[in-house]
């Protein structure tokens, strides 16, 4: 349903073995992804007496000059001396984004519109010192240099799920992986206090308890709930050489005889790769006539300094219980600090009592879409961490059984246009999911081929507005301007009799635009046959790409779909390679008893101009 720059030098650059992810270090996320006015800008400066010639109509800088390149291809015209910076794309700016410099002990970088610089990170809690270009002199710098899901600083937290977990032997993991031929030390604080150090072997992965966070992981009992801001309500996560991070909210669905029936995961995106603009993702309330839980949104600090946070709610908000801002009414913009490690929770007002006069009963179930923050606008001065979650979604709004969501949202300026995806399910089965396609800016149109059942062709999304459909086959998604795309995976009793595994689980689609050609990633030991688990990877290849996981050549029934060909692979537990000569897409997912998990298995997160 509708419900409307080339970095001047990195110090310490690690050359990474075969076995390790290709990232090129000598690229910033803007030249990764570099536009035709980019790439002409790389020889812009050339003097007219060297040959200069460059691409009629393309705009560009010569040293501080922006210009625009003749008709005739070697004259520069529309020139304008910028006082600070040029930007071939952004014209003058006060500094060219994703160039560095030092204040101190800190590495600061220009932001992407170039009008400023942001904290990025203190050299010092690394051991090092800042140093030429601005950067860190340790081997995190060449993480940095490529905007991806690889860092050496991250940020978990322990997001609201079923009250019920903690007691019944349910923990709370973080999985680390070191994709590097060196040891890794990885350090974890809950504010200042140390809660855990761990060396990881080269290749090697490790699954970390942390404690769940009172206030923070079960606020809500199925009676009214309000908003809130929890000082120390994530782990702030550093390494001394780059990882990977996913968390896992719980990590295990069986304990014994108990089964936590809620579970979800999160592939966490390192600070150095965060931004400052997102638009929400989550799912309606659940609405009954006995009790009721939200769905949320949830922001994390992650700079020294506070940051300084807007939300524009397409839905009435619920009031902060600490009183950083009252109940709120759609449209009416939020604002408050959120300091290093304070975690958001922001939610819906609370729906109406749901009964038989509700226009969207079921069953003493109603569907809330007044009360969905999805489409929610958040714009911040400094870097931020986002989710989409929901305390325990059915999904639909009247198939049970519920189950916990999350989600890592990408940045805004991230955003692309063009996926492909089918329904992430135990391949035995032909049970759906539920598609969920936000705009971010006004006027975008989808093409989706097939068509879907529900959209019209003639569909043209504002910024915020998102549409639904239920997916049974492969599709690909193009976009006229960028979006985000979730995916849904359904409740287990959406069939007659119910699915022997499944329940709800969310992750966010990766778009072509950033996809890899190598990637580690981990998939939970928990989710094992031995208990009627199974995880698997769903594939996106250029047609008849030859793709190595874990040392041996996919061998799969490839479907084609747009310009791509995907596939459903399973997977044991653990740490897991994968690359290929071109670019391919990867999300992880796994199924258990009255369970699911889903997300992401890497992404660059390269800045896409629009």
């Amino acid at each position: 349903m509708i419900v409307r720059g080339v970095v001047a030098a990195i110090v310490a650059l690690v050359t990474l073995s075969a076995c390790t992810l290709r990232d090129d270090p000598a690229l910033t996320d803007r030249d990764a992804g570099a536009s035709d006015a980019a790439r002409d800008a790389q020889f812009a400066d050339a003097p007219f007496d060297a040959g200069f010639s460059c691409r009629p109509g393309v705009v560009a800088c010569a040293g501080s000059v922006h210009y625009r390149c003749g008709d005739d291809g070697v004259s520069r015209v529309d020139e304008t001396t910028c006082p600070e910076a040029c930007d071939a794309e952004l014209g003058c700016v006060t500094c060219a984004p994703g160039t560095r410099r030092c204040e101190g002990s800190a590495s600061m970088a220009c932001n992407d519109e170039g009008t400023g610089w942001t904290f990025g990170r203190d050299c010092a809690d690394w051991g090092v010192a800042c140093g030429e270009g601005g950067w860190c002199e340790d081997a995190c710098a060449t993480a940095e240099a490529r905007r991806s899901y690889v860092g050496c600083e991250y940020f978990a937290t322990p997001l609201p799920n079923w009250p019920d977990l903690e007691q019944h032997g349910f923990d709370f993991r973080i999985v680390v992986t070191n994709p590097e031929p060196m040891p890794v030390q990885v350090t974890i604080y809950r504010g200042t206090r140390l809660v855990e150090r761990k060396l990881i072997v080269p290749g090697g992965f490790a699954d970390i308890a942390l404690p769940w966070i009172d206030d923070l992981s079960f606020p809500y009992d199925g009676t009214p709930w309000q908003s809130a801001v929890i000082e120390g309500g994530a782990y702030r996560i550093i390494s001394t050489r780059p990882v990977i991070v996913a968390q896992f909210n719980p990590f295990h669905y069986v304990a014994g005889v108990e089964h936590s029936y809620s579970n979800d995961a999160s592939l966490l995106l390192p600070v150095h790769a965060l931004g400052t603009e997102y638009v929400g993702l989550s799912y309606p309330p659940i609405s009954s006539t006995s009790d009721s839980w939200p769905g949320y949104l949830a922001l994390v600090g992650t700079t020294p300094e506070p940051a300084n946070v807007e939300i524009t709610p397409r839905v009435d908000v619920a009031a902060d219980e600490g009183g950083r801002w009252p109940a709120t009414s759609a449209g009416t913009t939020i604002r408050f600090a959120l300091a290093r490690g304070e975690v958001a929770t922001i939610t819906s007002s609370v729906p109406p009592l749901c009964d038989a006069t509700h226009p969207r009963h079921v069953e003493g179930l109603c569907y809330e879409a007044a009360h969905d923050l999805t489409g929610t606008r958040i714009v911040s001065d400094r870097p931020i961490e986002a989710f989409g979650a929901h305390v325990c979604a059915y999904v639909p709004f009247d198939t049970r059984a519920c189950d916990h969501l999350e989600t890592t949202l990408a940045p805004l300026g991230t955003w692309g246009s063009r996926f492909e995806t089918m329904p992430l399910r135990d391949p035995e089965t032909d049970v759906e999911n539920l598609v969920r396609v936000v705009a971010g800016h006004d006027g975008t149109t989808l093409a989706i081929d097939p068509p879907q059942r529900g959209i019209d062709a003639s569909l043209v999304l504002d910024a915020g507005e998102h549409v639904d459909f239920l997916l049974s086959e492969a599709v690909s998604i193009v976009s006229s301007r960028p979006v985000q795309i979730g995916q849904l995976l359904l409740g287990q009793h959406v069939r007659t009799p119910p699915l022997e595994r499944g329940d709800p689980g969310l992750t966010i689609l990766v778009p072509q635009q950033q996809f890899r050609d190598s990637y580690v990633f981990v998939t939970p030991t928990s989710y094992a046959p031995t208990v009627r688990g199974q995880s698997w990877v769903l594939v996106s290849r250029e047609p008849g790409a030859e793709i190595t996981l874990d040392g041996e050549v996919i061998d799969a029934t490839w479907m084609r779909v747009g310009d791509r060909e995907l596939a459903i692979v399973p997977v044991a537990g653990g740490a897991h390679r994968a690359s290929a000569s071109s670019t391919f897409g990867l999300v992880a997912y796994g199924l258990g008893e009255y369970t699911s998990y889903a997300y992401p298995a890497g992404l660059d997160l390269r800045v896409i101009p629009f």
